[in-house]
């Protein structure tokens, strides 16, 4: 890897989809820690076909455990954009362990562009499109950048800073 040209971090905490989500997962978690003290601590039954005690246990701890975790993974998921002289490395972390590299000797074409999240990828995040759109990498927003391998394969990468992305691209010396 040479110098950066371009580097963006894209957080998933900070879309407005998380203001909804975060809260909800916290909301269930704390109905089903409720549930678990009525019956437990209290020794009233919650609801009124209560499970066992033993059943409530099995199903609702691994089910806290379940939503702690996927709240996690939601707060901790960033998207990582680097523009480099030898190529574009992205990283969505936690799901890649490592960079992903895109040479510019391994690209037929490349360019920054508006899309239509749900209508190409059906949404945000790591997506495939079902529409032959390729794979998307993105958080928030419209815009991106497109990949197209001399393989054909196509990958989109979302944008929060397309003006600078656009900038750090005609740097770039193609032979």
């Amino acid at each position: 890897m040479d110098s950066v040209l371009f580097h963006e971090e894209q957080h998933l905490r900070t879309s407005k989809l998380m203001w909804v989500v975060i809260p909800a997962i916290v909301l269930a978690i704390a109905a089903m820690i409720y549930a678990l003290v009525q019956q437990l601590a209290f020794d009233e039954p919650v609801g009124d076909d209560p499970l066992s005690n033993e059943l409530m246990i099995v199903v609702l701890v691994p089910s806290i455990l379940l939503m702690i975790a996927l709240a996690w993974l939601l707060w901790a998921s960033k998207l990582v954009t680097e523009v480099h002289d030898d190529g574009i490395y992205i990283q969505y972390v936690p799901y890649h362990r490592h960079l992903l590299t895109y040479k510019w000797s391994d690209l037929q074409d490349f360019q920054t562009r508006e899309y239509r999240p749900i209508r190409e990828f059906g949404g945000w995040g790591l997506r495939l499109s079902p529409f032959g759109g390729g794979m998307a990498y993105n958080v928030s927003g419209n815009q991106g950048l497109q990949l197209v391998l001399k393989s054909g394969k196509k990958i989109l990468i979302g944008t929060q800073r397309r003006d600078e992305l656009d900038a750090a691209l005609k740097q770039i010396k193609l032979d």
